[in-house]
């Protein structure tokens, strides 16, 4: 089914019809990661996604903890998705040639996402405030978007204090983002 329009305004519901859907595409790389974003929790519409990046962005996309790229997209797109690196095409590949490398990323999508019981929207806030300040403790990057006293102590709850958003599985993740939501942690 091909359907012509903005993928960053098209239903992605309608767009298409039933379930079971597998989606190819060579996303505009200014807003692949948007894109993807919104793709990603439209299980079972969609089961598998195969896409292509930038080659840097399809590394942060399958990172693992304690790595230089493990980032906020890595945990959102490893909590709705299996992905898993395809191959990257050279610059030559495209006519005219890109200054850059390509990936393909195949994106098995979940029935049910890893969230730890948290909301999607609770569990992107906690993300996304956790890899605010890379560099500093958790409990300070929270801080940014909760109440520090109850980040503190969802922290210590849950994955313990002095750790920094790179060091968290997605498990942790999910925990600390339950955790939060359970605590009736306030955003500011």
């Amino acid at each position: 089914m091909l359907t012509r329009g903005d993928a960053m305004k098209e239903d992605l519901e309608l767009a298409a019809p039933g379930e079971g859907w597998v989606c190819c595409a060579n996303l505009p790389y200014n807003v692949g990661t948007r894109i993807l974003l919104r793709l990603l929790p439209l299980s079972p519409k969609f089961t598998r996604l195969v896409l292509m990046f930038q080659r840097e962005v399809a590394n942060r996309i399958v990172a693992e903890p304690r790595t230089k790229a493990y980032g906020s997209l890595s945990i959102m797109c490893q909590a709705f998705s299996k992905p898993r690196y395809g191959f990257t095409l050279p610059p030559e590949a495209f006519h005219p040639a890109p200054k850059i490398h390509s990936s393909v990323v195949v994106f098995d999508l979940r029935e049910q996402p890893l969230l730890g019981g948290a909301t999607p929207e609770g569990f992107e806030h906690a993300v996304r405030a956790g890899f605010s300040q890379r560099r500093k403790t958790l409990v300070n990057s929270l801080s940014s978007l909760y109440e520090k006293e109850k980040a503190r102590a969802v922290l210590d709850e849950t994955v313990g204090l002095g750790h920094r958003a790179e060091e968290l599985s997605l498990e942790e993740w999910g925990s600390l983002a339950f955790g939060l939501e359970q605590a009736g942690a306030r955003l500011r």
